[in-house]
């Protein structure tokens, strides 16, 4: 397993001048100006995490991740658990704390439908509407209520979506990079989140877990 982490990249984080000090209990050292990752204790949170996320198919999963190497890989991730969504786009503020809101939003996304129009222009403009809210709410548009769990890859990125499952009390499952800090994460998990590699690697655990498919990361 540790052979498989060290393939995929995972412990290689910042340059020594970005770290957050709050990542110093998981940093094993330096090398060429680089934070190496301690890698067992990443071995030891995934473990942590995988735990958590074996609960109940009721509850229902957020993958957040919307930087260029994470898009991808966390609507792969959602599109493989039960009962799980993602935002891979862009995170509206209030998005959790305004749900009302948002909650609308979703559901003039599903009742939209342009070719029920009654003029060419209306439908353009139904289209032109319903292109901008997929934008947004394609991977939570069948999302009735807020989630009881929130994935997030990217924390300085996504520092938005962080702040508000704190603020509502909603356990995180993170990956923390050395610029990052773990004290704001339920749950975190030690590893680069710039590579495509190293996401991949730590998301497919987290999936396989939440699938039941291994007791072990």
């Amino acid at each position: 397993m540790i052979q498989h982490m060290l393939d995929a990249g995972v412990h290689f984080g910042h340059r020594v001048h970005r770290w957050n000090p709050a990542m110093a209990p998981y940093i094993y050292g330096q090398k060429h100006g680089i934070h190496i990752i301690d890698i067992v204790q990443t071995l030891q949170c995934l473990g942590e995490a995988c735990a958590f996320l074996r609960q109940p198919r009721s509850k229902s999963i957020l993958f957040v991740g919307t930087k260029h190497s994470a898009s991808s890989l966390v609507e792969l991730a959602a599109g493989a658990c039960y009962n799980a969504h993602f935002v891979n786009y862009r995170w509206l503020g209030g998005f959790l704390t305004n749900w009302a809101t948002i909650r609308g939003c979703l559901s003039r996304l599903a009742n939209l439908d342009p070719s029920q129009a009654a003029s060419k222009k209306e439908r353009l403009q139904a289209e032109k509407q319903q292109a901008r809210l997929e934008k947004f709410f394609r991977g939570v548009v069948d999302m009735s209520e807020r989630p009881d769990i929130v994935v997030i890859v990217g924390q300085q990125e996504e520092m938005n979506a962080v702040k508000e499952c704190v603020k509502l009390s909603i356990p995180t499952v993170t990956l923390v990079d050395t610029d990052c800090n773990p004290s704001l994460a339920t749950y975190c998990i030690p590893a680069n989140d710039d590579s495509v590699r190293s996401i991949q690697f730590v998301l497919s655990r987290l999936v396989q877990a939440r699938n039941g498919h291994i007791s072990q990361p």
